[in-house]
């Protein structure tokens, strides 16, 4: 509700919707009509502007005042034109059924009439396709899932069945073909990040003192029949990893375990710990500017400056971090949300995950150096995940009801931009070739545009681009 001041000078209390509650509010619309029937809602472009800038292809509104009976047989007429068929110009060209000018109705004293609005910005059309791979169970597996695919093609991933999980190391061909091999034997073992040399990392089960736990492990290229248990001794009593950059530095979480429990000045406690590794373990530390934010951290991704981006775990909340040159600064989050978690990060320090609205969890974005940070526009829903972004700024992940979706910045946007100059794209609507089955969520994508993900939920994908012309 809104208190507005009248031309007679009389304030009025009533619903209101305004330009700004349209552009932080709104899901995405992309190629909509919009039909504003309201008084003067074409006299200015604040609105329509509003309305074009998440989506939107055509705006009509009106030039004067109008009541509802005119506004509603004018709005009956137009979509029943364009459900005839006529493109939205045409049904300018034609005269009504009153027989006088295009939306000028005699019963009207003021002679209103009905505009198209000049559209804002549009969204941009994307010719791009992709030739479909499906990743199958080996046989004597049940399930497949990936969760990595580096700069040469190489995809990690797993095979699961009852008795445990067998790390696969895909690999795309140039004539465009998969092959595989294995790592090490099935165990409960997980693979979960592969660098441009080929290393492995993730983290495997073992057993000190007859009590089981995981150990981050590391698989070379030239010995990938030997998961190398990085804490022999089990300091660290458990550790995971998460994510590896090319100068071999992992990142992921382990624990600590302090005496005093609790120390404010150094603002450390045992617990579990975001960590990178490289030959020891380094904690990570704590929020500087949240420094009795206690909770659990874990470092999710790392790229090629050693920037770490990760979260906190409070019972139910989570906040998210930035870690780079030994300091950890909490990433800003929207008014009014309820914790955020970060994916992936590149090489220009652009960050992407998800933020809890409270009502949904929404795709997000961050440029974690500065303080730019906006919602991601959502497909088939508000509800959405950001998973990966390269460094051409390419963002997957999912959204609502379309499952795997592509982000696409345009390419007019300059080096500050916000969610007005994405798009996004249902990747199922992108095949070179029509499948049944869903692409139903995308995973990770590499600087050469391959993306991996799950299919139908149960299988995988890689989804490889076609060369434009072909």
């Amino acid at each position: 509700f809104s208190r507005f001041k009248l031309n007679s000078g009389a304030e009025v209390q009533g619903l209101a919707l305004s330009n700004k509650y349209v552009e932080e509010k709104f899901e995405m619309m992309p190629k909509s009509l919009v039909y504003l029937g309201a008084c003067f809602s074409a006299v200015t472009p604040v609105m329509s502007t509003a309305l074009t800038n998440i989506g939107a292809e055509t705006v009509y509104g009106f030039d004067k005042k109008v009541n509802y009976v005119f506004a509603k047989d004018v709005c009956v007429d137009l979509f029943e034109a364009l459900l005839e068929g006529k493109h939205t110009e045409e049904v300018f060209s034609q005269t009504p059924q009153l027989g006088v000018e295009p939306y000028t109705y005699p019963f009207q004293e003021n002679d209103a009439k009905l505009v198209k609005v000049p559209p804002g910005k549009k969204q941009k059309l994307l010719l791009k396709l992709y030739d479909l791979r499906e990743i199958m169970p080996l046989p004597g597996f049940d399930f497949v899932w990936v969760t990595d695919i580096n700069n040469k093609g190489q995809i990690l991933g797993m095979c699961d069945n009852d008795l445990g999980s067998q790390i696969v190391l895909w690999q795309v061909n140039p004539d465009r073909t998969l092959t595989h091999q294995l790592i090490g034997s099935p165990a409960a073992h997980y693979a979960m990040a592969i660098n441009d040399s080929g290393l492995v990392v993730g983290y495997k089960t073992v057993e000190f003192d007859m009590v089981k736990m995981f150990h981050v492990f590391s698989a070379e290229s030239s010995n990938y029949t030997n998961l190398v248990d990085l804490d022999p001794l089990n300091v660290q009593k458990a550790s995971y990893a998460y994510d590896v950059n090319n100068q071999g530095t992992i990142t992921g979480q382990a624990h600590w375990y302090y005496d005093p429990p609790y120390d404010p000045e150094k603002g450390i406690w045992s617990g579990a710990k975001a960590m990178v590794y490289s030959s020891i373990f380094t904690d990570l530390g704590v929020f500087i500017d949240a420094r009795d934010w206690q909770g659990s951290y874990q470092g999710i991704a790392i790229n090629e400056l050693g920037e770490v981006v990760g979260y906190a775990r409070k019972s139910q909340l989570t906040k998210p971090f930035f870690y780079r040159d030994n300091v950890m600064y909490s990433l800003p989050e929207p008014e009014g949300s309820s914790g955020a978690i970060p994916k992936n990060i590149n090489d220009s320090s652009w960050v992407v995950g998800s933020v809890n609205t409270g009502n949904a969890t929404v795709p997000y974005m961050w440029a974690s150096t500065s303080d730019a940070h906006f919602r991601l526009p959502g497909l088939g829903g508000i509800s959405g995940i950001a998973m990966s972004v390269n460094n051409s700024l390419q963002v997957v992940g999912v959204s609502g009801e379309a499952g795997a979706v592509l982000w696409e910045k345009d390419e007019s946007a300059g080096g500050i931009f916000d969610y007005r100059d994405y798009s996004v794209y249902d990747l199922n609507c992108l095949l070179t070739e029509p499948t049944e089955l869903k692409l139903t969520e995308a995973r990770k994508i590499n600087d050469a545009g391959q993306i991996i993900g799950i299919l139908d939920y149960a299988n995988a994908f890689v989804l490889l681009p076609v060369a434009a012309g072909t």
